[in-house]
């Protein structure tokens, strides 16, 4: 038996510490053992008998036998010790403390409900319909997708329907709340809408908890001249993961992109989840874009990579002043006169178009009232990130216990990195003082690669790719190519369940482009399909301040800092140290701004 009076508190903080890592590890059983983890919680007692308290404390280790990362440090605990990073001390700790921490975080588990949104499968012109929404708690037959959604029971959800083709007249406020009873549905949100013209574009709905928008369901409802048969359908909706934990930004700006013949309208909105900046959902106007988003997006980034020294500089402001004064409208333009004598720290855009580097815009406005607005890129003016809307939100906690690093410096028929091996130095020295465990293959081949996106994909917390690369491929160090859908089927379900940091240094490994059925290219992969973190640069970068870059941002990580603030000042300290050479403006992070990723040790 345990000893009741060391082994018990420290299986209790064990459990507690490794909490974040649970649900990824544990996969579709998660739903089962959670109900038994919260049981043994309530009913262990800090100041109750202590044969009793060792015997709940057993069952509760048992619960993760065979787990690679709790198994191990419950055992370690058990022997009345536990690892502190490097130091194998025995720190006495209070069970009463572990079992709070426990208890917490027990209490922070999210309530799985079911999306039911119905909506007319087809509306004509001057008819009046509704689209109704609720969260059930057992799925429907009827429903596309999975449907599911996790939400924090003791918090609203809030739901936001846009019309971003202004096809439609929405009655009364399109902003409503959802309570989350325990036992039963929730109530019914029903949107009156009533078609003003014709339209293929359909609508859009937010799903936010916290003010942080957890996932994104398109309504096609397309507008009809002649009379045409209205049916009930159930959208697709695929929500899975509601990031409730997560600290809302500062600003949001939500860009909605509806596509029509010969271009783009970009319809924005402006939001201050944690009200410090006076706007709450604020239509900020629309700019229509002529011709291919992507065609404009390689017209610029060629600009870019074409120039050097303090002329790319001269024309990265350029191109800056060029992207603040024509893509972002009057509106928003005079509301940024405003936003920007605040103290506002986070930004945060959810956008449906991925082909617009935000990061590059470069405010300057000397025609508006009062003084001259002149602000930094907003990638450095702002702890900066994005997301693709879709069914899931950016993750508010991803754990690293372990990384590999993929290093593919002198591939064949390719000119060499060296600087990437001076990146690999870096990380494998950082990863060895924080104690996470290395996977990293002693050569980054097409068959090392495979071996571990088939293998130990559920394990690994941090993917550092440094080498080639373009828009879709990654060049391996046998000179075989890595491509965005090599990671569907079951790579992707277990990258979707772990969410690790992905880091791609390679030229262009943020940009999208066009695939089968929707945006290709690494960030969708990543983001859009496995709903990692994702950082990659979206035009050709310079490997020794790209290293550099990286190695800054990853050292801030480990010091505890929020994904948006660490790579805001990895990219500060890197254009102070190469002023002429614009490697630091290239990234792209897609991410929430609060997101942390804890470095820990590994086991046990």
């Amino acid at each position: 038996m345990l000893d009741a009076h060391s082994g018990v508190e420290r299986i209790v903080a064990v459990v507690a510490d490794d909490w974040d890592e649970l649900p990824a590890h544990f996969g579709n059983s998660w739903a089962d053992v959670f109900p038994q983890i919260a049981e043994l919680a309530w009913t262990l007692d800090a100041t109750g008998d202590s044969d009793r308290n060792a015997v709940l404390a057993m069952r509760l280790a048992m619960l993760f036998a065979g787990h690679p990362t709790v198994a191990p440090r419950l055992r370690h605990s058990a022997e009345g010790t536990r690892r502190h990073g490097t130091n194998d001390v025995a720190k006495p700790i209070p069970l009463a403390t572990a079992l709070g921490a426990l208890r917490s975080r027990v209490a922070e588990v999210a309530t799985t409900r079911y999306t039911e949104v119905f909506a007319p499968r087809s509306m004509r012109l001057g008819e009046r319909g509704v689209i109704t929404v609720r969260l059930t708690r057992t799925g429907l037959a009827a429903s596309i997708g999975p449907d599911r959604v996790s939400v924090d029971g003791d918090r609203e959800v809030e739901l936001r329907l846009y019309d971003p083709s202004g096809a439609f007249t929405i009655e009364g406020n399109p902003i409503r709340a959802l309570t989350i009873p325990p036992d039963t549905d929730s109530e019914t949100a029903a949107f009156h809408l009533t078609a003003l013209a014709t339209s293929t574009t359909g609508l859009t709905l937010d799903l936010l908890q916290n003010d942080v928008i957890a996932a994104t369901i398109h309504i096609p409802l397309p507008i009809v001249a002649e009379p045409a048969a209205v049916t009930e359908q159930s959208p697709v909706a695929g929500f899975e993961v509601a990031p409730t934990t997560l600290t809302p930004a500062d600003l949001e700006l939500r860009i909605i992109e509806s596509k029509h013949d010969g271009g783009s309208t970009l319809s924005f909105f402006l939001h201050s989840p944690n009200g410090s900046a006076g706007y709450h959902h604020f239509p900020a106007g629309e700019v229509t874009i002529s011709g291919s988003p992507r065609e404009l997006q390689r017209k610029l980034f060629d600009d870019l990579e074409s120039r050097h020294g303090s002329r790319g500089v001269r024309r990265q402001r350029a191109l800056g002043y060029q992207l603040y004064r024509e893509l972002l409208p009057p509106a928003l333009r005079s509301a940024y006169r405003d936003l920007s004598a605040k103290p506002l720290r986070t930004l945060h855009i959810t956008s449906d178009e991925p082909w617009i580097p935000w990061e590059l815009v470069l405010p300057y406005d000397a025609d508006g009232p009062g003084p001259t607005v002149e602000d930094d890129h907003w990638c450095v003016r702002f702890e900066l990130t994005r997301w693709l809307a879709g069914p899931a939100g950016p993750p508010a906690c991803v754990t690293a216990r372990s990384a590999v690093f993929l290093e593919a410096s002198d591939p064949p028929g390719a000119d060499p990195l060296p600087a990437v091996r001076g990146e690999r130095t870096q990380l494998l020295a950082l990863t060895r003082r924080l104690g996470m465990a290395d996977h990293s293959p002693a050569r980054a081949d097409s068959a090392a690669v495979d071996a571990l996106l088939d293998k130990e994909t559920g394990h690994i917390g941090l993917w550092h790719f440094a080498g080639h690369g373009d828009v879709s491929a990654l060049l391996l160090a046998d000179g075989v190519l890595l491509t965005p859908d090599e990671l569907a089927g079951p790579r992707q379900s277990a990258l979707r369940a772990r969410r690790p940091l992905v880091f791609l240094n390679a030229c262009r490994a943020a940009r999208q482009e066009p695939s089968w059925s929707g945006l290709g290219g690494w960030a969708q992969a990543w983001a859009g399909r496995c709903w990692s973190p994702f950082v990659g640069p979206m035009w050709q970068v310079t490997d020794q301040p790209a290293a550099f870059l990286a190695a800054a941002f990853y050292n801030r990580l480990a010091t505890g800092a929020t994904v948006g603030r660490a790579m805001t000042e990895a990219r500060l300290d890197t254009r102070q140290r190469w002023p002429d050479d614009p490697t630091w403006l290239a990234y792209s992070v897609y991410a929430h701004p609060n997101t942390t990723i804890p470095f820990r040790p590994d086991v046990p």
